[in-house]
């Protein structure tokens, strides 16, 4: 079964994108960084935005320090592969999905 046709890919800022199951309704949010783009074969690890303001582990992002200059401006995905596009401001990163880090 193709990836793309039971989950919906959005974008939002501070880099961040999240992908849906349209199924179960399960999610994933990931961050599109340099850092991570540096390892290229280094599997995403998903993000947590916190409900309020406290202190926050390396995977949680606090919501008082979301950066709204930092944002997704256009995300797409391959109609056949399993590939997704992600656009910044100054960056174009390139995923492949693999099942397990997804939402099933």
């Amino acid at each position: 079964m193709f990836l793309f046709s039971s989950h919906l890919l959005t974008g939002s800022y501070h880099n961040l994108f999240k992908i849906t199951s349209r199924l179960t309704r399960k999610e994933a949010i990931f961050e599109s960084s340099r850092e991570q783009a540096i390892r290229p074969r280094q599997l995403l690890k998903t993000k947590k935005v916190l409900s309020a303001a406290r202190r926050n582990r390396r995977d949680e992002i606090n919501p008082d320090s979301l950066e709204f200059s930092k944002k997704i401006l256009h995300c797409a995905y391959h109609p056949t592969d399993n590939i997704i596009a992600i656009a910044t401001a100054h960056n174009l990163f390139t995923y492949i999905a693999k099942d397990s880090s997804l939402p099933s």
